[in-house]
């Protein structure tokens, strides 16, 4: 089944209609900016949204996603959309990976956690889980602009295996995002950020 066929009362069956008509309109949004390539930054509020985003990204990303995340503390990534959208994401390609970064220690009960230790188990080279250091926190910190001191952000790539793609919180408690899907030049930024984080990381076992 395709996302964009996905039924979202199923998916948030707490919802109310107007609630439901809202978001469909928003994955409409997110299916023209994907599908037209359009380069403009788009935002995004809300945990019901950040699930529609970054199902979007593991749906159309080519073969790299990397994650910089708090703790997977299941708000978002225990829903049944995102889960569906990171195993089909694996599943698409023997060889795609994803790479994950936590802030914090991850939360031992987070679906998405099991998912991916599992799929490690089998091919070690596919994922990486890691847990980033104190002082590499601190380094990250000196890239920021943002009243908060802290971000977290998912970056994806496109046929070409370039990073093209992004969701980037400028408010971590209450999921409120920027997001563009074919700005190639702030995915580099991104990225080099990520590796700052990946030094010295220690691995989430």
């Amino acid at each position: 089944m395709e996302l964009k066929d996905i039924n979202l009362s199923e998916i948030f069956p707490n919802l109310t209609s107007n609630e439901i008509a809202e978001l469909e309109g928003y994955q409409k949004d997110l299916d023209v900016l994907d599908d037209e390539k359009i380069s403009i930054q788009f935002n995004n509020k809300g945990s019901n949204h950040a699930i529609l985003v970054m199902a979007k990204i593991f749906d159309s990303s080519n073969s790299f996603v990397k994650i910089f995340a708090r703790d997977f503390n299941g708000q978002i990534s225990n829903n049944q959309l995102y889960l569906t959208c990171l195993r089909k994401f694996l599943d698409r390609d023997k060889n795609n990976s994803v790479s994950v970064i936590f802030e914090n220690d991850p939360n031992p009960d987070s679906l998405a956690l099991e998912l991916l230790k599992k799929e490690r188990t089998k091919n070690s080279k596919r994922i990486s889980l890691k847990k980033a250091t104190k002082e590499q926190l601190e380094e990250f910190k000196k890239y920021l602009v943002n009243e908060e001191g802290m971000i977290h952000f998912t970056i994806g790539d496109n046929s070409r295996k370039k990073f093209n793609k992004y969701r980037c919180e400028t408010d971590t408690r209450n999921y409120t995002a920027i997001l563009n899907f074919d700005d190639q030049e702030f995915c580099s930024d991104l990225n080099y950020l990520f590796k700052i984080l990946d030094t010295n990381a220690t691995v989430v076992n």
